[in-house]
């Protein structure tokens, strides 16, 4: 289930929480990528001659999972988490790898990890979407977002707003107090 979300003041003041949180978990896949790409040179070689057969039983598992977690995210509506979205996509991309020929990677010297970074006090900070040549602005979708619930609620107060981009539709759709439906679309 989604978390309710923050008034829209607190999800402002938050970015620069969300900054450091990024850098950590970048770091942290740095380190966990070398470790990937070590075990995935050895499984590849011990593998290979039995890798078509697993592929095309894992793709036709994961064609079915991903169909069933689609159907359960219809039938669940706005009210399913972004979390759950993201995870159908990791399984899509899963899928597509499981697809193509697999071929044994060759050896390659783990990259250096990056120095750390200091923050300035004040950075300004853009998130940008990038999909199908096109770049929206997450700040811009916001706002627009923002005068959409606003009409919505035109005597009610707007206690929590949030918004849900979908790059497949080339749209992003909003939640306004808790409410949601196929009308609550912005064109991207």
């Amino acid at each position: 289930m989604a978390k309710q979300s923050e008034p829209l003041g607190n999800l402002r003041g938050s970015w620069a929480e969300g900054v450091d949180k990024i850098k950590d978990t970048a770091k942290d896949l740095g380190e966990k990528a070398k470790e990937a790409k070590d075990d995935a040179v050895k499984m590849a070689k011990e593998v290979k001659n039995d890798t078509a057969k697993k592929a095309k039983a894992l793709t036709k598992t994961g064609k079915n999972v991903v169909a069933k977690t689609r159907a359960k995210a219809e039938k669940a509506g706005e009210e399913v988490a972004a979390d759950v979205k993201e995870e159908v996509k990791k399984a899509e991309a899963v899928v597509e790898k499981l697809e193509k020929p697999v071929k044994a990677p060759r050896a390659k010297k783990a990259p250096k990890a990056p120095k750390q970074a200091s923050v300035a006090r004040n950075l300004k900070t853009k998130l940008v979407f990038q999909f199908d040549g096109k770049d929206v602005d997450a700040d811009a979708v916001m706002k627009k977002a923002e005068k959409a619930a606003q009409k919505v609620c035109k005597d009610k107060q707007v206690k929590s707003l949030e918004v849900y981009v979908n790059g497949h539709e080339n749209a992003a759709y909003y939640v306004v107090n808790g409410e949601g439906g196929d009308d609550y679309r912005i064109e991207l």
